[in-house]
């Protein structure tokens, strides 16, 4: 009994640490980057991700700003129709998105959130997640999902997963092959 206990823990502790490999963690924001994607450059306030193959496939752009006294409805009318000379901004419960296109004549998703849609972020504090056409719904609605704000965070691209990550599921797994050689 003691061996199925043993190696039914290891295994659950692998596969949470295989899916955690990808959540990573940005001074102030934590993502999941989907397989196969880099970090082409991050800070406090951004965290760029593209696939390899990009702009073929896709690129997905994260950006942090201060609310200040506005509101959430203000800063997206200001960043579609001023900030990116974008369109079509539309109204969700809680959350604006609209479409733009960069100076090369790439056409960009953007999708504007708060707190209200994030409750890790702080009330002062709003989030723009823009991707191109290229990038699959699951890929955004992976990362999207997956948005938390950390004060103070770790410094730039940490990654809360990483080499440690396995530690614990591999001692598991010793541990049950051990047990299970003594008979």
């Amino acid at each position: 009994m003691k061996r199925k206990i043993t190696l039914s823990l290891a295994a659950v502790s692998l596969l949470v640490s295989a899916a955690l490999a990808g959540y990573q963690t940005f001074y102030d924001i934590s993502l999941y980057v989907p397989d196969g994607w880099a970090v082409s450059g991050s800070s406090s306030s951004y965290v760029d991700l593209y696939d390899p193959y990009y702009p073929s496939t896709g690129r997905i752009y994260v950006e942090l700003g201060s609310k200040g006294s506005s509101y959430l409805s203000e800063i997206a009318d200001y960043l579609c129709y001023d900030y990116y000379r974008g369109s079509g901004l539309t109204a969700h419960d809680y959350y604006y998105d609209f479409v733009y296109t960069d100076s090369d004549g790439l056409i960009w998703n953007a999708r504007v959130f708060d707190y209200n849609t994030e409750s890790t972020f702080p009330s002062d504090v709003y989030c723009v997640v823009s991707y191109t056409e290229y990038v699959s719904g699951t890929d955004f609605t992976t990362v999207y999902d997956s948005i938390r704000y950390n004060s103070g965070g770790s410094g730039g691209g940490g990654s809360s997963g990483g080499c440690n990550a396995g530690t614990l599921p591999v001692c598991l797994l010793l541990a049950g092959f051990a047990l299970f050689r003594k008979k």
